[in-house]
């Protein structure tokens, strides 16, 4: 395996993008995938259901799969008094076993992931979320190569092709998925009328279902931003692994990360940089799309920069800002305030 030279993060809450280049071990605080059993393994729990086609769980049926999740965790005893009275006010003590006890069965089939059209990074995020939650319930993940047009022009993009990724977690040619799709209700996720469920945005007919909520063990084919849902609700496993690990690069890639800083010039061994998105970003904040760092002051940005730092131990890196920010005297205050 090659060395690994570069790293990119995202920090969902203000979706903030950096990557950073280093020659030393870098900690990001997730917990390595490397005990992570093949998905054809057996468990109690987990047992082969028979996948028939896709529909929307009710509301009904949702609230008796967290129910249930409370149970599987063990926290129904030893919860915190907001889990007890969100167990209370689902009333979980008189549901259905029955219907709890479907909805809990796990598949050992793999799930077809449909992305969004976004760039890179966001990639990379909604790929890190659909493989924890497979990995949580012993499945494994099938995606497709894409193309955004608006980011890559007629380019087929593949994150498979760039790091080095466990066997749960596959990419295909896009001309594939129709084909090994086709059997398969594919549902879209997230709220009704919002950017990321247009049918047309992931290839799929206006008839396709839209979805509040998926069941990540039994799901067959689900497309969506999935890190836009309630994580917090426990029918979502944590993200608590890093599809990436150490973020190492394949053997092509490597090479041409080493062309590339060599033609820039970049010589320091342990770089950063950070991602600030105005411009063109200005019109998801006015409409509401996006309320994080982007839409903020650069103090805000600022703050955000030190903190990331501070987290990940960045101190003695050297910084640079990638940014669309037409202001010099912005940028300017970026520089003079950054902590180096």
């Amino acid at each position: 395996m090659e060395k690994n030279l570069c790293v990119v993060l995202l920090l969902s809450t203000s979706y903030l993008k950096f990557a950073f280049c280093t020659d030393n071990p870098v900690s990001t605080g997730f917990r390595n995938y490397g005990d992570y059993r093949s998905p054809s393994s057996s468990d109690n729990y987990s047992r082969s259901i028979e996948l028939a086609n896709q529909r929307c769980m009710t509301a009904k049926e949702r609230d008796s799969l967290e129910c249930g999740t409370y149970v599987e965790k063990g926290i129904v005893k030893t919860s915190s008094p907001k889990d007890r009275d969100r167990w209370n006010s689902l009333h979980c003590s008189t549901v259905d076993r029955d219907v709890v006890s479907q909805l809990m069965q796990v598949s050992k089939e793999p799930i077809y992931y449909l992305s969004t059209r976004e760039g890179f990074s966001s990639h990379m995020l909604q790929y890190n979320t659909i493989w924890n939650w497979a990995r949580a319930r012993e499945r494994s993940v099938i995606t497709f190569d894409y193309i955004s047009l608006k980011h890559y022009g007629n380019v087929s993009v593949s994150v498979c092709d760039v790091f080095v990724l466990p066997k749960t977690f596959k990419c295909l040619k896009g001309d594939q998925r129709e084909r090994l799709t086709s059997d398969f209700n594919c549902i879209i996720v997230g709220k009704p009328g919002g950017w990321n469920t247009v049918p047309r945005f992931y290839d799929m007919n206006d008839s396709a279902l839209i979805c509040s909520d998926v069941n990540i063990r039994n799901i067959q084919c689900v497309a969506g931003f999935i890190p836009i849902l309630d994580k917090s609700n426990v029918i979502y496993p944590p993200i608590d692994h890093n599809l990436y690990g150490n973020y190492t690069f394949s053997k092509y890639y490597n090479k041409l990360f080493t062309r590339i800083t060599g033609i820039l010039r970049v010589q320091e061994k342990n770089t950063i940089v950070f991602h600030w998105r105005r411009g063109d970003q200005y019109t998801r904040c006015e409409k509401g799309t996006d309320r994080g760092v982007n839409c903020k002051s650069v103090h805000e940005f600022i703050k955000t920069v030190n903190s990331s730092s501070t987290k990940f131990n960045l101190s003695k890196f050297t910084k640079y800002l990638s940014t669309n920010e037409n202001d010099t005297s912005i940028i300017g205050k970026f520089l003079a305030l950054i902590i180096f």
